[in-house]
């Protein structure tokens, strides 16, 4: 009789599709502290929420400062009301908050795009890498 080559590997116990394919689950409720942790140290780092936060704050001054100014522009005497330093002050200032809006705009959105990028490249790497 002839032997095989077959006959000399160990038989490992056989595994039933059922045990290999779990059911999903889907998580109830929001993301929780530990996800937004772990997103966050794939995205620019602190340097980003720190230039969000300055430049969300400019964009909310900037526009306490267009209300302010209006109010202080209407008090003035109708002969000064007319004067053209106002209306370029408050054009400058409204150019501003655009500005700083348009750039917190960007940051945001730089700060996801990144993390998402980062993210989804170390898991492929990972998977790319993993045992067979």
């Amino acid at each position: 009789m002839i032997k095989k080559d077959d006959d000399d590997v160990p038989k490992e116990k056989s595994v039933r599709a059922e045990d290999l394919i779990v059911k999903e689950v889907k998580a109830v409720g929001g993301m929780t502290w530990t996800d937004l942790k772990a997103f966050l140290n794939f995205t620019i780092g602190g340097y980003g929420i720190i230039s969000w936060f300055l430049f969300a704050s400019l964009a909310a001054c900037s526009q306490l400062a267009s209300s302010y100014f209006i109010a202080y522009w209407t008090e003035q005497p109708l002969k000064e009301q007319q004067d053209m330093k106002y209306p370029v002050l408050w054009s400058a200032i409204i150019f501003l908050f655009i500005l700083f809006s348009f750039l917190r705009g960007l940051i945001i959105f730089i700060i996801f795009v990144y993390g998402n990028t980062n993210m989804h490249n170390k898991m492929v790497e990972k998977i790319l890498r993993a045992k067979i």
